[in-house]
């Protein structure tokens, strides 16, 4: 995908997921990770959601 959409997309599950109960969002965090991991700091990031680092 080029940059806009990947951008456009985020937004999107951003959008969807900021009104999903908090347990969803980490269960759906968790598949973005597992799919690619930009993208799950990206969805992250964009529903407030602190990463912790080891």
């Amino acid at each position: 995908m080029a940059p806009k959409q990947q951008e456009r997309l985020i937004q999107n599950i951003v959008g969807s997921l900021s009104q999903a109960r908090t347990d969803i969002q980490m269960r759906q965090l968790c598949h973005f990770f597992r799919a690619d991991v930009n993208s799950g700091r990206r969805v992250a990031q964009g529903l407030g959601i602190a990463l912790i680092h080891p």
